[in-house]
């Protein structure tokens, strides 16, 4: 039985949230369900709901400049989007497609506007989730800046295993190599020497379209260190 409540209580924007609020959202919203590879929004589409993932992935593609579509992320639970579409009325920014069966719960504008008239500190909140959508392209941005790739494909694993506020001990996540370089921003060739390298120091174990992160703290202390003191490949 999914509970959204205590998902949302426990990572992402909703949990920064007063109680009240955050009871308020989920009493508002409504709970759908997306099969593996349906599309949640396309980018251009006119404003609507605001999204929050209660179970499952996303993938968020981006295409700037009407360039080629370009994955920028894999949300987990407790990530939200759509609302600086809702907030100014423009259209939406990214494509979101469900990479496997996933519940969403879905705000309405209408909804929105009713919590605004009840408390205008809505909008306020609502902010918040641009906010963090700021931080999240400012850091991958100085991340892709590193020269040592094994940083980029830290920071990237570290990202896809969920939020910064709810991080697991240890995880197990369906991506394949190609995947990874595509958010690494790396070729295959640069980086399968960084996968041996992190399988050779017990950072990850590699399977088909699996990696597996037997110790999360590990891997972001390695990419701290290195990023402080270089080490050379092993």
């Amino acid at each position: 039985m999914i509970d959204p409540e205590a998902v949302m209580a426990g990572a992402g924007w909703l949990s920064g949230q007063p109680p009240e609020f955050r009871r308020r959202v989920i009493e508002l919203a409504k709970l759908r369900h997306f099969e593996a590879g349906e599309r949640v929004c396309e980018a251009g589409d006119p404003p609507g709901d605001l999204y929050g993932l209660v179970e499952g992935e996303l993938t968020v593609h981006i295409a700037p400049d009407d360039i080629a579509p370009l994955m920028v992320h894999i949300a987990q639970p407790g990530w939200w989007m759509g609302e600086a579409a809702l907030m100014t009325r423009t259209p939406r920014r990214v494509s979101m497609t469900a990479r496997r069966p996933s519940w969403l719960l879905c705000l309405g504008p209408e909804a929105i506007g009713r919590m605004a008239a009840e408390d205008p500190e809505t909008w306020r909140r609502l902010a918040h989730i641009t906010v963090s959508h700021l931080d999240h392209a400012l850091g991958t941005i100085a991340t892709l800046t590193a020269t040592d790739p094994r940083i980029r494909v830290a920071v990237a694993l570290r990202r896809v295993i969920g939020l910064a506020d709810g991080l697991p001990s240890s995880a197990v996540v369906d991506l394949s190599q190609e995947e990874l370089g595509e958010l690494a921003r790396l070729t295959r060739n640069a980086l399968r020497p960084v996968l041996v390298d992190f399988e050779r120091r017990g950072l990850i174990r590699r399977s088909y379209r699996r990696i597996e992160i037997p110790d999360v703290d590990a891997l972001v202390r390695f990419a701290r260190k290195i990023a402080a003191d270089p080490v050379p490949l092993r």
